[in-house]
């Protein structure tokens, strides 16, 4: 089996209606064909060589692959699993043959595309390897899993990026990183967009970041406000820094001034010597830290907008004897998750051996029952350190105290950092106290914790349920989409919208021209939504482009099909399979309402498409009667009313006159024309939630001569 054909689809597409990677997998012809009892076979084999993909985020063992009744069945869902590995959300796919002999075609979600072609050309390799049944398959498979990890180490985003990503993708909220090699992720459309860097967000004011990031001056920040801070200073010099450990008392605490995440810091230095060959060592991270050792384990409040998320205590890895198991058994325990405490997996170095040694112990001896060993002096900034939420027990004058530091440095979310031996009593009892202010508060740990991080989160980013889009309607076809889309942008702008449009002809936003040669319809659309000004758009999309590319979003609000060509009316009537399956795909990804002229010979498919959709109708014909059969429908057409003839609403209970049309609706062809682009426009309207009267009203003021 080899890959002969590879396409990425950033949104909804014939395939599925969420992005898509899409493999054609040729088969060698002078392979037989396999069986479902090779395929089961061969799955088994891969479910034993996955479960070594190590995911510290992951609740239990990874899942085993679905029962597949072919091999493309078991790559597409090899596919997914890989990408679920990395905290990727990847639940759809889709198998079939290819035109091509011999070929088969394997769809499958992919919201990470560099992750996606990495998942699905690993799937083929190995399921290529278990079903070949060689010897060392066993051996072979681990090596391809293995090669898979560390490939895709290398490009997903980072734990906290992933799982902001996964959080939007519940909420329905649309996402796109900026590039592929910088952490900044773009959540929401238009005006209503979010930016983060990890926990990072765009209402992050610089000053407070660099006054966080700055130690001396935020502790001095603190002190001065009655919170208590340890005993510090900035060493100049080796010998500074012995002077002003001597001051303070051994033992100390040695961290850059500048940096965060742990890296640089040496605790429980209780020597001049070992003080200054932490200082040498710091001090290649810039200006040097000596504080004051406290006793205690540090406690992190993270805040969102001055609510607080979580207290979580961190802890050192810590083995307990029982008396039957080996230490090297406790240290190899795997990882766990409990509704209040998160253990990782302990990372076995220089300094955990050195520990158990300095116990008494080898790694092959028994730990006797009830006996613990800590296993590192330092842990925070090891993957492997113990996380607890201790919310509930938390003191209130603690959890003030840390709200106090977090208002004073002015970030929007932190994690104030708090040294105690008993965070149940208040910091004046214990002699507590803050050590920093995070501007990062590695949001991924509280969440891992059983507190819901990211969910309160995207509360404060977008609250009340809101999605972040724009209101947005696609125009699928061609048939005078120019002036279906003037007509629209007239009456949202009348509404106070900043409309995009994204037409096979036009490219703007509020009036004004984007001034750059984008050639996909694709393509153009994702400009449009992502424009900061935008508050709404008009997509126009066609057939063939939905084929090759597929569509630049993957919901939108309002689906409007466009009249066949002139010349096409009576070929419509027998759509193809292909047109039928674009149909469906944009009543599919419609939240709202479908638009659909009455003389559409599209219209049975569309209503068999969308059963439960609400429609649309327009009847540029003032003296053709249409009834709506379907509740919820709602009719924009034209009707005779003294001689001439008006744009109604009618929505099955009361009809609303909106517009006096003379007798355009009985005119010549491009009356008829224009007349339909009108009607069009105002069910738009309707769609994204205008009301009749803001409708009416805007008409009149666009139809308005000029004085």
């Amino acid at each position: 089996m080899k890959i002969v054909e590879e396409r990425i689809y950033a949104g909804a597409n014939c395939f599925l209606e969420v992005p898509t990677i899409v493999l054609v997998v040729e088969r060698d012809p002078t392979t037989p064909s396999f069986d479902l009892a090779d395929i089961a076979n061969a799955a088994d084999h891969i479910n034993e060589a996955i479960r070594e993909l190590d995911n510290p985020f992951r609740p239990a063992r990874v899942a085993a692959l679905r029962p597949a009744r072919s091999a493309g069945e078991l790559m597409a869902d090899l596919a997914l699993v890989l990408q679920r590995q990395f905290v990727c959300t990847a639940q759809l796919s889709q198998v079939k043959e290819s035109k091509r002999r011999g070929a088969t075609v394997i769809a499958f979600e992919s919201r990470h595309p560099r992750l996606g072609v990495l998942a699905g050309r690993c799937a083929v390799g190995i399921c290529k390897s278990a079903l070949s049944a060689t010897g060392d398959g066993k051996q072979s498979l681990a090596n391809l899993v293995a090669e898979f990890k560390a490939a895709a180490a290398a490009i997903v985003p980072t734990i906290e990026t992933r799982l902001l990503l996964n959080e939007a993708d519940r909420r329905g909220i649309p996402w796109f990183r900026l590039a592929e090699n910088i952490p900044v992720v773009q959540l929401g459309q238009g005006v209503r967009r979010r930016r983060f860097r990890n926990s990072l967000t765009d209402g992050t004011g610089d000053t407070a970041y660099r006054l966080a990031s700055f130690k001396p001056l935020a502790a001095h920040l603190l002190h001065d406000h009655g919170i208590p801070v340890p005993q510090q200073g900035t060493a100049e010099t080796e010998d500074h820094a012995v002077a002003l450990a001597r001051r303070f008392g051994f033992p100390v605490v040695v961290k850059p001034v500048g940096m965060d995440m742990g890296v640089g810091v040496r605790v429980g230095i209780a020597n001049e010597n070992d003080l200054r060959s932490a200082y040498r060592a710091t001090k290649v991270h810039g200006a040097v830290q000596v504080e004051r050792y406290l006793p205690g384990f540090d406690h992190r409040f993270t805040f969102i907008h001055g609510r607080l998320v979580g207290v979580l205590r961190t802890s050192p890895p810590i083995i307990e004897g029982d008396g039957i198991a080996t230490v090297r058994q406790l240290v190899d325990a795997e990882p766990s998750t409990t509704a209040t405490v998160a253990r990782r997996k302990i990372i076995v170095d220089n300094e955990v051996l050195g520990r158990i040694r300095d116990a008494g112990y080898e790694m092959g001896h028994v730990l006797r029952a009830g006996q613990r060993i800590v296993l590192r002096h330092w842990w925070r900034n090891q993957p492997d350190h113990m996380l607890e939420n201790v919310t509930a027990i938390a003191h209130p004058e603690n959890v003030d105290a840390a709200l106090l530091a977090v208002q004073l440095i002015g970030l929007d979310v932190a994690g104030a950092d708090y040294i105690t031996t008993d965070i149940s009593r208040p910091f004046h009892e214990t002699g507590g106290a803050f050590t920093e202010v995070n501007p990062m508060p590695a949001m991924a740990g509280v969440q891992r914790s059983g507190i819901a991080a990211y969910p309160m989160l995207l509360d404060a980013m977008f609250p009340g349920g809101d999605t972040g889009r724009i209101d947005t309607a696609v125009l699928l076809g061609t048939r005078r989409a120019d002036a279906v889309a003037a007509s629209i942008e007239a009456v949202l702008a009348h509404a106070g919208h900043q409309v995009g449009v994204a037409t096979l002809s036009r490219l703007e936003v509020a009036g004004q021209l984007v001034r750059k040669q984008v050639p996909t319809e694709a393509a153009r659309a994702r400009l449009v939504l992502h424009h900061p000004r935008a508050t709404a758009a008009i997509l126009q999309a066609t057939e063939a482009a939905i084929v090759a590319e597929g569509l630049g979003l993957d919901r939108c609000r309002v689906g409007a099909l466009l009249m066949p060509a002139a010349d096409a009316d009576n070929a419509a009537a027998d759509a193809g399979e292909e047109s039928i399956e674009i149909i469906r795909l944009l009543c599919a990804i419609t939240d709202g309402a479908i638009v659909l002229d009455v003389e559409d010979p599209r219209a049975p498919h569309v209503v068999s498409a969308a059963p439960a959709a609400r429609i649309l109708w327009t009847n540029s014909t003032a003296d053709r009667r249409f009834s709506l059969q379907r509740s919820g429908d709602a009719l924009v057409a034209a009707r005779p009313k003294d001689g001439n003839s008006v744009i109604v609403f009618d929505d099955g209970q009361t009809t609303q006159e909106l517009a006096a049309i003379g007798d355009g609706s009985k005119g010549n062809e491009t009356d008829r024309e224009a007349l339909r682009a009108r009607l069009i426009s105002i069910a738009v309207a309707v769609g994204l939630g205008m009301g009749a009267e803001s409708i009416r009203n805007a008409i009149e003021t666009i139809e308005r001569p000029s004085p």
